[in-house]
């Protein structure tokens, strides 16, 4: 369960300080204590391209374990993953997108936009397993998932027919 802190924008201000040691302190407090800070979310995802390695990495362990993300946060992350080129940022983004589940199918154009545009992989393939998260609520992104073809890698296209499954099945 999840605990609030009594401060939660200093949580956040921490997180965009300047100073190394205090966006690590930040992250730490999150990850140790399971706290659930509202828009914290998108500021540990922008943190995954930290120029300290550390505090990047430490970004990325923390939306591995801790990060939970919350519904009010969707319309950030949405605004995130249409306006981010940043290949890391965008796979984060739309982790976080599909952990909210069908609750996330605003996101699904720009989901679809993402697993059709991004240069990076690892953000494609990440968008199409949220698309399958979100389920029945992402049949606007059939057309997109299906654009996907044998020219793709072959783990893209696993998971863009296992979206498409997800999408037809769970709708049926």
């Amino acid at each position: 369960m999840s605990l609030s802190l009594s401060t939660p924008d200093a949580v956040l201000n921490d997180l965009k300080h300047a100073d190394v040691d205090r966006r690590g302190a930040a992250i730490y407090r999150l990850v140790q204590q399971r706290t659930t800070v509202s828009g914290a979310t998108i500021a540990v995802i922008r943190l995954v391209s930290d120029r300290n390695e550390d505090v990047s990495g430490w970004a990325c362990e923390a939306l591995e374990s801790s990060v939970v993300p919350q519904a009010a946060e969707l319309g950030d992350l949405i605004e995130l993953l249409r306006d981010s080129k940043d290949g890391e940022i965008q796979y984060w983004t739309a982790t976080m997108i599909g952990r909210l589940g069908a609750v996330g199918s605003s996101a699904t154009a720009v989901l679809a936009n993402c697993l059709l545009d991004s240069p990076c992989l690892a953000a494609r393939e990440r968008a199409a397993w949220a698309l399958s998260e979100i389920g029945p609520s992402a049949r606007s992104a059939i057309n997109a998932l299906k654009q996907i073809g044998p020219e793709d890698p072959p783990r893209l296209q696993r998971l863009a027919a296992t979206a498409i499954q997800a999408v037809v099945n769970r709708a049926a």
